[in-house]
């Protein structure tokens, strides 16, 4: 496993602005601020409907 910096955990990684809540946005990215916000919710919350 690589260990990364606070630095390099902070880079956006473009792959994952695809990942949108109706699914796997093709046509478009999410807002890396957005990105993050729905990732966060998404691992901190099982129910998809509390949200």
């Amino acid at each position: 496993m690589d260990i990364k910096s606070l630095e390099e955990l902070r880079q956006v990684d473009e792959r994952t602005l695809r990942f949108a809540p109706l699914g796997l946005a093709l046509g478009g990215k999410m807002r890396p601020e957005d990105a993050a916000l729905y990732q966060q919710r998404s691992s901190a919350t099982p129910d998809w409907h509390r949200w």
